[in-house]
């Protein structure tokens, strides 16, 4: 199991869209970042699908 499947920091206007992601910690975090979208996405099997902080 790694830590993040996808890790944000500090990002602006960024789009994940029809992304398989399974078998990590957190499947998404997201860290001081704005205008983020996540649709369509197929989160499994994590610890923690999407952390917005």
């Amino acid at each position: 199991m790694g830590w993040a499947g996808i890790y944000l920091n500090s990002r602006t206007n960024v789009t994940i869209k029809n992304v398989r992601i399974t078998m990590f910690y957190w499947g998404i975090y997201v860290y001081t970042s704005s205008s983020i979208s996540i649709t369509g996405n197929y989160i499994t099997n994590n610890t923690i699908g999407v952390y917005i902080t």
